[in-house]
């Protein structure tokens, strides 16, 4: 496969399934896909709080898409109270040497931080 023929499969690229639902409590499901194999799917939880403002709300999923090398890429991902992650094989990992440095840097913060110098 040539960037030529990867790159020009993209430009037209049609979406052959888009499906979406919600539920009464503002949680949803969706899936997608491509005609150049591009896949997402995603679900979505709401987790209503005592006032409105208060609520929270969980989404998770994953995609797909074919790389220049030919290669399918899948990303998992969640977004919660806890922030976004992503796992994938294509995702770089940090060495043990820098993570060590990373979990020393974090020690060594100040518990709280003062807006008074």
């Amino acid at each position: 496969m040539t960037p030529s023929t990867v790159a020009g499969s993209d430009r037209d690229a049609q979406i052959v399934k888009n499906d979406f639902s919600m539920d009464e409590a503002g949680g949803f499901v969706a899936d997608m896909e491509t005609s150049n194999n591009i896949q997402q799917g995603a679900t979505g939880t709401s987790y209503p709080g005592q006032d409105p403002e208060t609520g929270s709300y969980t989404m998770s999923g994953q995609y797909s898409y074919v790389a220049p090398n030919g290669q399918t890429v899948t990303v998992t991902w969640t977004a919660d109270e806890n922030g976004y992650s992503a796992e994938s094989d294509a995702i770089p990992q940090l060495s043990a040497e820098h993570q060590a440095a990373i979990d020393g840097s974090v020690g060594a913060l100040p518990e709280t931080f003062s807006d008074s110098v």
